[in-house]
């Protein structure tokens, strides 16, 4: 059986929706946002990236209004591209 080592960044959910939260200074979390479920994971590459249209709209609109909808990728590589988060591949555990 042939496998591959991969290198995770692992972060637990409120730590990421504090993260979030503090750099935009608006309330996210990542549980709503993404429709996830207790005693889950969430797997996600971030890196930098120039956003396409649909995610720096969803950059903006969380920006102005504080609401949000599977915004949490553009939010990351806007994140990441600001120096915030390092690239990576995102291993999001969920339990409560």
């Amino acid at each position: 059986m042939k496998v591959n080592k991969v290198t995770v960044l692992k972060v637990n959910y409120k730590e990421l929706d504090r993260a979030i939260s503090t750099h935009y200074g608006k309330p996210f979390d990542v549980v709503a946002d993404q429709e996830l479920n207790n005693d889950s994971e969430k797997e996600i590459n971030i890196y930098p990236a120039v956003l396409d249209d649909y995610e720096r709209k969803q950059v903006v609109h969380f920006k102005e209004t504080g609401s949000y909808n599977f915004s949490l990728r553009a939010l990351l590589i806007d994140m990441c591209n600001e120096g915030i988060v390092e690239p990576g591949n995102y291993l999001i555990e969920v339990s409560w």
